[in-house]
């Protein structure tokens, strides 16, 4: 009786399970991914051109929306610009972390100078608005006073372009204070006169963008911003390694 029994427990498996765990099997392989001879599994470089491309783009237009969003206020404008050429430069260096850390940790530190430089030039660029309309539009244009009042209106206005071009890049680029920052405007627009030509028409593009097409202009205000971030940087290191062979 005992016999019986081990053998019946050391039965072999019918034919039905057995073709059960064959089909199973089967099944199996079937899910596994089968390689052809010389074939290889997809791998992902992070340094390929185009993703690097892709993830600056992403960057820049996280960068671009945080600036307009933090735009909307006029206070915070200067501020914002600040933050955001501080922000490309990282980005076209591939120095950016987080770019909304990288975005408020300088919005937050240069936030008290940069809107002082914008109260400034917000002031400045309201009066030569009424120097200009008073000049070219109310004023009688034969009156020999009003042609000298018209060359000093051009000259304050090459002036205040040259300082607005580079007050804010140049907070975001250097530790300075209020007055230093518009002195070291000036000296960059006077030394890379070439690149400062092509900073204004950025700007005058940037503008006219913005005035004709509005928010559908957002595409072209990433570019351009990224564009005139990486001109700046460009500024920058030239006029740093300027300084450096004078000290040597």
């Amino acid at each position: 009786g005992c016999l019986r029994r081990r053998i019946q427990t050391l039965r072999i498996p019918s034919r039905k399970l057995r073709k059960k765990d064959l089909c199973c099997r089967k099944k199996r392989r079937q899910l596994l991914p089968v390689l052809r001879e010389g074939a290889s599994y997809l791998q992902i470089n992070p340094d390929d051109a185009i993703l690097v491309a892709m993830s600056k783009a992403w960057d820049a237009m996280v960068a671009t929306l945080l600036f307009v969003l933090c735009s909307l206020p006029v206070l915070t404008f200067g501020a914002a610009l600040t933050a955001v050429f501080s922000t490309m430069m990282a980005i076209s260096k591939n120095e950016c972390g987080s770019v909304v850390k990288k975005f408020f940790s300088v919005l937050r530190s240069e936030f008290q100078i940069s809107t002082k430089a914008w109260g400034i030039l917000f002031v400045a660029g309201a009066l030569l608005a009424a120097d200009i309309w008073v000049c070219w539009v109310w004023a009688d244009s034969s009156l020999t006073m009003i042609g000298f009042l018209k060359g000093i209106t051009v000259f304050l206005g090459v002036v205040y372009s040259c300082c607005f071009s580079y007050v804010f890049s140049g907070i975001a680029r250097y530790v300075v204070s209020l007055s230093q920052s518009f002195r070291n405007s000036l000296i960059l627009a006077v030394q890379n006169m070439g690149y400062t030509v092509l900073v204004l028409i950025l700007y005058f593009i940037l503008c006219a963008a913005v005035y004709l097409v509005g928010i559908l202009a957002f595409p072209a205000v990433i570019l351009i911003l990224y564009c005139l971030s990486k001109l700046y940087l460009r500024i920058f290191e030239r006029s740093d390694a300027q300084q450096n062979n004078q000290a040597t």
